[in-house]
């Protein structure tokens, strides 16, 4: 578990073009079915732990009626995007935002 009683630990996103789940840790944070733009910031201090944490995103291609052929493909949307933040806001307001190392899309 994070350091609680110094910092507030916060996930912010915004995703859209894509079916996805968001998951810190191995745990399931919010899900999407839809392409549209979906954006929040969810307190995460209870699944933050000290060294390091896994943040992945997790996205399905959307499914399409190919007009010639009938038939339902999947794709990924053009518009796709995915912008994550982790932030830490100390018990003064101050802001820091985490800095990841490495950031995996996975499909």
């Amino acid at each position: 578990m994070a350091d609680i009683p110094n910092r507030q630990h916060y996930l912010d996103f915004d995703v859209q073009g894509a079916s996805w789940v968001l998951r810190l840790n191995g745990v399931d944070l919010w899900s999407r079915g839809s392409t549209g733009l979906c954006s929040s910031s969810l307190p995460v201090n209870d699944l933050v732990k000290k060294g390091e944490n896994t943040v992945s995103l997790v996205h399905v291609p959307t499914r399409k009626l190919d007009p010639e052929t009938g038939v339902f493909v999947l794709e990924h949307h053009d518009h796709f995007g995915a912008e994550i933040r982790l932030q830490a806001i100390a018990r003064e307001g101050r802001r820091e935002e985490i800095t990841m190392k490495q950031a995996t899309c996975l499909q």
